[in-house]
């Protein structure tokens, strides 16, 4: 998990042997122009590039963890991001279908100890169109016995449903 340099979009990545999935999730000021889902499948084994539309995404891994740069449409010039991998309490990329369309939520977590902050969306297409809504957490940001987490949309609160793992526990 980590952050886009330039913008209040966080990133997280996903690299198994199945393959890549990596959400850029816009925050407040950039959720309807900064966020999107890439995916490969290929498992990212040194610099690798995805195109989608007017979007792309570049990375290499590097020092354990993911450095790259991502371009949305309109950009001009890339925005640079590094990732971490996800090692503590519920950090991790979660993800789903619900009504809005395909939810997915990052959660950073230091330490075990810290209190984790996250950041999600849901993002569905219709037509020419891309409707994006927030998704919040339900706090405590806890995992269910299934190692999913609650979550609902900020324009409904109390409508909930759970977003799974992007990487099972396992492939950690």
């Amino acid at each position: 998990m980590g952050s886009v340099d330039g913008t209040d979009a966080a990133v997280g990545v996903a690299n198994t042997a199945a393959g890549s999935t990596v959400f850029v999730c816009g925050g407040a000021d950039s959720l309807e122009t900064f966020t999107h889902w890439f995916s490969s499948d290929q498992a990212v084994q040194g610099p690798f590039e995805i195109t989608d539309g007017d979007w792309s995404i570049r990375w290499s891994l590097e020092h354990g963890g993911i450095v790259g740069s991502v371009t949305s449409p309109g950009d001009s010039e890339p925005h640079t991001f590094s990732a971490q991998p996800a090692n503590a309490g519920v950090a991790g990329v979660y993800q789903g279908s619900a009504e809005c369309g395909r939810a997915g939520l990052i959660v950073q977590q230091a330490s075990a100890e810290e209190e984790p902050s996250a950041q999600g969306t849901c993002l569905k297409r219709e037509d020419a169109r891309v409707l994006i809504q927030q998704v919040n957490p339900v706090r405590p940001i806890k995992l269910n016995p299934n190692l999913s987490v609650l979550v609902e949309l900020a324009s409904e609160p109390g409508r909930t449903f759970t977003l799974d793992p992007l990487v099972p526990s396992s492939a950690k």
